[in-house]
């Protein structure tokens, strides 16, 4: 609807006590108009105590003064508000004043248009009070209302017959340019032989009135307009109103005479079809759309602050008949119907009564000292709570009841009802209502939904809001009177907004939960002294519908005991599972804090600790002449795109003397050959060929054939640095170590996803290994580049086929046997990582099943005395944070996004920056240590989240395949050889 004006003119302006704008804005309907485009000028009328006032606007009109101080008042709040300019309706104008209206308006246009802002002046059809050829001249436009042709106060009659609109729109001395006309569609219902005047009744309370009574509308064929007749306690009715079949005609009328614009009096009162033939979208000749007419604008009964919504009966119907010209001659209402109805009822018997309703909680910071001052001052009171924190605090819950107050529903999660889906919206009240009933026995009958406690809904979110609250039997407790405590928080100003608002209405909004309520309950004992001592009384909602505490939460019933009974069972288990969780994920995320703090200490401590280590083996390498020859093995299968690039890297090594295997594990490429064609005749490598056997076992063959008693394992598409052999050759000088791992960087950083795994290689594997190096408690020597005592192998049992992640396995039985494991930082190798999500997902699918294969395969050694590092910190922080934490992790993501929702979003979004400041710093200390740009991690926060849904569902997979006992292939990466050559001269320096 608001999609079809041009201009809406809220009637917002009056005529003050002081003779100054007296301003009653909605600020909805503002919001809602600027929202889609249209344009606003409010009303200034001179209506005082409920009626005209022509004396009090013979007062303003007649005083220079007056005049130009209302002027200039009303201008600067239209400039403020960015309206594009005003409208005047001044009815009942003393005849005397018709020059001083005349003169008014020309000042008022003369100062608006300085602004450049419209006046527009509406006027009645036919009223000598109005001089129509000098106001048309003043004004921008000139309304003219063509009804009224019959007064509430007047003898029954049409409002507005179709002849008296046609000759006022031919006698009206307004240029056409000029002259917008106001078409009515309402009601007059007058009591035949009755002094009182007419009532006015908008469209729908006629329909309603007709389809719940039975009644008949006639069509008068001389007026062009309906009626109906009616007897009620012995007195005759006659109700005369326009409707959309009236509003076509004098709209025809109207287009036909050359007017400048239609405006319709007034929104809300009319009958909907004529949206069909008003309005941007509006065909004046579409008849055929007013036959059926209804819709889902409401009618309002009564004027309290608890609302019943009651739906509409469906459409009505009816037909026309047209002539030759399109003229509609003749309507017949074949069906009425009775329209949405919003019914506000509890209006106090008396006007000193004081609702006091408390949303959001129960909350056991602030609901218990509510309870205890309302009951110290003996006061009835609401509450609405939501199911969250019922669950939380069902002992609240149960004594607000005992004590005697009213109790109703807000919904489970405090959620925007309007903004879920229905299902969920039915699902928050069912939720906390069943939770209500297994608490105390009692049913919930009140309603609050989150973010609407207004009690006239205005938006489409408004309706929809409100439509799914209401459930059953159930009424909506609205309010008028806001406190604010959400917004103040000092306990004076909470007050002096709550006596600041209480002439609106009756029933005060405040919160016992949701924020910080501590100025609620030191405002609450003056609040409640202050109004006893101006007279007034507090009562509960229950009070101002006239009943009892057993009518608005009336007992269980028998047949909804067992319910009942299931639900507190339900809710109890939910409670302690809550409860459970909440420890258990407390605990977790406090050991995930912990964990990354040791290692940030330990890889500092290392770090540190390095310089000592380093001149102890120099000293005993050059001491003891340590130089052993180093084999290095490449297993390699279908790597003809990398395989020479490996090997040129190897040749580029500082060290001496070397030898280099490649074991070819029966390649069905052409990798045989690029090495034959480029090294065919180098001295000191040799090329095994053997059928397809694995990745395993071409290892093994290759450390079988191995010279030397160091050897250097890496993988054939890594590119490792001249120094690096060098550099991790010289742990060895201690017979207790019998690995070392380098350091593996992502090498081919061409897209997002490898550039997130060059943060992950950094931040995740590398700054473990360096703590872990600190207490020999590394996990695994990594195939890409890692060095090994070929002695310790061979006691190990080689490489075992039982595992994917073969290396992660001879690692962890190295640290069994009571070696040690290292970590050389400096000997670094750059390996290709996969460039695609499928590449990505096979491979971490490997190294996931594979490493919970090896955690079950040395499970023994979880907690054991003999192997401390290994049982009391390598394995349990394997199983912890690559499994645990990942399995968690999406719970954690939901409850952080559900967190920032409800009533803890401040401290959930506290904890999530805080997390995510304490993750960066310690990003940022894993580059600084690498020497790396941090310029990736601007990444960081979504590689986070998105590496978590991936690792999670790769570890999910990977729990459910063993659990399932499916055996998971090697899935070997087709590789595309995009590791830059440049990689290969960098040293540690």
């Amino acid at each position: 609807m608001i999609r079809n004006l041009d201009v809406l003119i809220p009637q917002w302006y009056s005529i003050g006590e002081d003779f100054l704008p007296e301003i009653r804005k909605q600020p909805e309907v503002d919001q809602l108009a600027k929202k889609h485009g249209v344009k606003i000028l409010p009303l200034v009328h001179n209506v005082r105590n409920g009626q005209w006032d022509g004396e009090w606007l013979h007062r303003l009109l007649s005083s220079p003064e007056r005049r130009e101080a209302f002027i200039r008042a009303l201008l600067a709040d239209v400039k403020e508000s960015g309206y594009h300019g005003i409208n005047v309706d001044f009815d009942a104008v003393l005849p005397d004043d018709r020059n001083l209206l005349t003169n008014f308006m020309k000042e008022l246009s003369e100062a608006f248009r300085s602004e450049g802002l419209l006046v527009t002046q509406d006027v009645p059809a036919d009223d000598p009070a109005f001089n129509y050829r000098e106001l048309g001249k003043a004004v921008d436009k000139l309304v003219v209302m063509l009804y009224e042709e019959n007064f509430a106060d007047g003898e029954p009659g049409p409002l507005a017959s179709l002849d008296w609109v046609r000759k006022t729109l031919e006698t009206m001395p307004v240029p056409k340019e000029k002259l917008v006309v106001s078409l009515g569609n309402y009601g007059y219902d007058w009591t035949i032989g009755s002094e009182e005047p007419a009532e006015p009744l908008t469209f729908h309370e006629i329909m309603k009135l007709v389809d719940r009574h039975g009644l008949r509308i006639f069509w008068d064929s001389v007026s062009h307009t309906p009626y109906v007749r009616y007897n009620k306690n012995g007195e005759e009715h006659v109700i005369w109103f326009l409707d959309g079949a009236t509003f076509h005609n004098q709209m025809t009328a109207a287009v036909q005479a050359g007017v400048s614009g239609v405006a319709l009096w007034r929104v809300g009162s009319e009958d909907l079809s004529v949206w069909n033939v008003f309005g941007k979208n509006g065909k004046p000749g579409n008849v055929d759309s007013l036959q059926t007419f209804g819709g889902e604008i409401p009618l309002y009964q009564g004027d309290g602050e608890i609302l019943r919504i009651v739906p509409p009966s469906g459409h009505g119907e009816r037909t026309f008949q047209k002539n030759v010209n399109g003229w509609i001659v003749d309507v017949t209402y074949k069906k009425a119907y009775t329209p949405l109805t919003v019914e506000q009822m509890g209006i106090p018997a008396s006007e000193k009564t004081v609702v006091l309703s408390f949303d959001d909680g129960p909350d056991p910071d602030y609901t218990e000292d509510i309870l205890d001052i309302l009951k110290e001052h003996n006061v009835k009171a609401s509450f609405f709570v939501t199911g969250l924190n019922t669950l939380r605090n069902p002992e609240l819950v149960k004594r607000m009841v005992e004590e005697g107050h009213d109790v109703g529903n807000h919904s489970f999660t405090h959620a925007d009802l309007g903004r879920v889906s229905e299902t969920v919206a039915r699902l928050e009240m069912i939720a906390t209502q069943r939770l209500f009933q297994g608490l105390t026995g009692r049913t919930m009958t009140m309603v609050r939904p989150p973010y609407q406690a207004g009690v006239v809904p205005v938006s489409e979110w408004d309706w929809t809001v409100l439509k799914r609250t209401q459930q059953g039997g159930s009424v909506i407790v609205g309010e008028r009177v806001d406190a604010k405590d959400w917004y103040f928080s000092k306990p004076e100003e909470i007050q002096r907004q709550l006596v600041k608002e209480l002439p609106n209405g009756h029933i005060v909004l405040l919160h016992d939960a949701g924020g910080d309520r501590s100025g609620t309950v030191k405002a609450l004992p003056e609040i409640i002294r202050t109004l006893k001592q101006q007279g007034f009384v507090f009562a509960p909602p229950r009070e101002l519908l006239g009943k009892s505490v057993d009518q608005v939460m009336p007992r269980v019933q028998p047949e909804e005991k067992v319910y009942a009974e299931v639900s507190a069972t339900v809710f109890a288990s939910l409670g302690i599972f809550r409860q459970a969780f909440s420890l258990f994920l407390g605990a977790a995320l406090v050991m995930g804090f912990v964990r990354v703090a040791l290692l940030i200490y330990f890889a500092f401590r290392q770090r540190k600790n390095l310089w000592q280590r380093r001149r102890a083996q120099t000293f005993t390498v050059v001491r003891s002449n340590f130089n052993p020859l180093v084999s290095v093995v490449i297993a390699a299968y279908n790597e003809e795109k990398v395989i020479n690039k490996t090997i040129r890297s190897v040749l580029a090594s500082d060290y001496r003397p070397l030898e280099v295997i490649i074991v070819n594990d029966g390649s069905t490429d052409r990798t045989a050959e690029v090495i034959r064609e480029e090294f065919a005749g180098t001295p000191g490598i040799r090329v095994i060929t053997k059928p397809n056997s694995g990745k395993t076992d071409s290892i093994n063959v290759g450390y079988k054939y191995a010279k030397g008693e160091i050897i250097v394992s890496i993988d054939a598409d890594t590119i490792i640095a001249p120094d690096a052999i060098t550099l991790m050759v010289r742990h060895f000088v201690d017979e207790k170590v019998a690995a070392v791992s380098g350091n593996v960087k992502v090498g081919n950083i061409r897209n997002l996803l490898t550039l997130w795994q060059h943060v992950e290689y950094i931040t995740g594997f590398n700054l473990e290994r360096r703590a872990f190096d600190e207490l020999n408690a590394i996990p695994v020597v990594p195939g890409a580049i890692g060095a090994w005592r070929k002695s310790a192998v061979e006691e190990a049992g080689y490489y075992q086929h039982d595992t994917l992640a073969e290396d992660t396995d001879i690692t962890l039985t190295l640290l069994r046997l009571g070696y040690k494991v290292q970590y050389e930082d400096r000997a670094y190798a750059w390996t290709e990582a996969p460039e695609d999500v499928r590449s990505f997902l096979k491979q971490r699918t490997r190294w996931i099943y594979g490493t919970l294969q090896c955690l079950w395969k040395h499970r023994g050694a979880l907690f054991s005395g003999k192997q401390k590092t290994l049982g009391y910190i390598t394995l349990p922080n394997m199983w912890l944070f690559q499994y645990g934490v990942q399995v968690l992790s999406p719970f954690v993501d939901l409850l952080s996004i559900v967190g920032f929702f409800t009533s803890s979003a401040q401290r959930a979004m506290l904890f999530y920056v805080v997390f995510l400041v304490f993750d960066l710093l310690t990003a940022f200390f894993a580059f600084s240590l690498e020497k790396e740009s941090p310029k990736p991690l601007i990444w960081l926060f979504l590689q986070r989240f998105v590496y978590r849904q991936f690792m999670t569902y790769i570890v999910f997979k990977s729990l459910y395949l063993s659990l399932k006992g499916v055996l998971v292939g090697w899935n070997k990466l087709v590789r595309k050889g995009n590791v830059p050559v440049e990689a290969e001269i960098k040293t540690a320096g």
